[in-house]
């Protein structure tokens, strides 16, 4: 019986790329506002400009159901809501 001849390659093991891990940046610490001073949120102050500009602004909730429906619930903005 005639021998086959294998084929052989050369074969590499990969090695993992070397790559430096970057860390994130340090949050600044908050800075305190003044006595008298208030820090303003951007997010008040884009809700306070609808309203004066005459939008109707609103808040939505939304329930979700085991089976995968979703319901979602749009009530007005009231004075004495919280925001999230």
């Amino acid at each position: 019986m005639p021998r086959v001849q294998e084929e052989r390659r050369a074969v590499y093991a990969a090695r993992p790329a070397s790559r430096r891990l970057r860390y994130a940046e340090p949050m600044p610490v908050g800075i305190a506002p003044l006595p008298g001073e208030t820090m303003a949120d951007p997010r008040m102050e884009r809700l306070s400009s609808a309203e004066a500009a005459g939008y109707l602004v609103v808040r939505r909730r939304t329930v979700v159901y085991p089976d995968g429906r979703a319901i979602r619930i749009y009530r007005p903005l009231e004075a004495g809501d919280e925001l999230d």
